[in-house]
């Protein structure tokens, strides 16, 4: 593959990395749950120079945090500043904050619902 088509492709060297993320919020009245997700925004994905794609609906929300800027690359500290800031929080009862990974396509190929399958069965 040319370079130009890997670029705009990302593949390749081109490729953007990614932490899958998944969390499951217990009862929450609308307004609280839309207070934690902007929480999560700001103070879990924007505060370590990350964006959020995805989205959900209810207490289940999935999705993959990527850098900002690109090309841009992912540390290890900025993975773990997500999951602690997650697992800090007592109305998420349930997560999964993945690997740091430039192969979300196969990743989601191979299971169309992923990162979301990767919690429990109820409520997906």
């Amino acid at each position: 593959m040319r370079k130009r088509l890997r670029k705009k492709l990302q593949k390749g060297e081109f490729a953007v990395p990614v932490i899958p993320i998944a969390f499951r919020m217990g009862e929450l009245a609308d307004p609280d749950r839309n207070n934690l997700l902007d929480r999560f925004v700001a103070e879990a994905i924007e505060a370590n120079g990350l964006q959020f794609g995805g989205g959900g609906g209810g207490s289940v929300w999935s999705g993959f945090a990527e850098p900002v800027n690109w090309p841009g690359s992912i540390s290890d500290d900025q993975r773990s500043a997500v999951e602690t800031w997650i697992a800090s929080q007592p109305e998420i009862v349930e997560r999964f904050v993945g690997e740091i990974t430039t192969d979300s396509e196969t990743l989601m190929d191979q299971d169309p619902d992923f990162p979301r399958s990767r919690l429990g069965a109820s409520d997906k």
